[in-house]
């Protein structure tokens, strides 16, 4: 038999919310002239030492805008890249209505650095939504790593088989699916809910 799912486990960017790299990535080009894969490659080098917290954002910006050779402020620059951040409303409404059934515990696992975190919660409060979450910078892990998953699940004193996990990115799933959670690929809302319910999630 089947266990009854208890714990959903969300990503952020590319579900909950429309990623804001690959707009930031045209802009930068175009208002400075560079390639945008060249912009995408440096900014993602950066960024992922930032997200590990092996430096901080502002430090990851700082040293982006070197290669570049752009004079401007880091944190400027951080609050560009948070603007272009949207959020996915549709998504909002799920998480709404799954909280209000009172049966699932639901939490966030992201790439993400702490600071980068904080200025997308300021213009686009999500955590509301949640009953816990991790930012890969406070672990010093990142996706696909398992610590993320196993700290979690530990923290809800749930089993792997009661936990399902939403990515948009097919590599982010391996790890959780060897430990045993139930996976989601996420392509859009009416898909997701389709599966969702497919693994016995009620949604009322």
């Amino acid at each position: 038999m089947a266990e009854t799912i208890r714990l959903i486990i969300f990503d952020l960017c590319g579900v909950v919310f429309h990623c804001e790299e690959e707009p930031f990535f045209r802009y930068f080009a175009k208002e400075h002239n560079c390639n945008e894969a060249e912009v995408e490659e440096i900014f993602s080098l950066h960024i992922k030492k930032a997200e590990l917290g092996e430096i901080s954002a502002v430090m990851a910006v700082e040293n982006f805008l070197k290669h570049f050779n752009v004079k401007a402020s880091s944190i400027d620059m951080l609050k560009k890249l948070s603007s272009f951040k949207e959020i996915n409303s549709d998504m909002v409404n799920l998480l709404k209505k799954l909280k209000a059934m009172h049966k699932y515990k639901l939490a966030y696992l992201t790439n993400s650095s702490i600071q980068l975190m904080e200025l997308s919660e300021r213009r686009l409060p999500i955590k509301q939504h949640f009953d816990f979450g991790i930012i890969s910078e406070e672990i010093k892990a990142r996706k696909p790593d398992k610590k993320g998953f196993n700290l979690i699940i530990r923290h809800f004193d749930a089993k792997p088989e009661e936990t399902i996990f939403i990515d948009d990115a097919a590599k982010n799933l391996g790890n959780a699916k060897e430990l045993g959670i139930k996976t989601i690929l996420f392509t859009g809302v009416k898909q997701l809910i389709d599966e969702l319910r497919r693994s016995g999630v009620e949604l009322g």
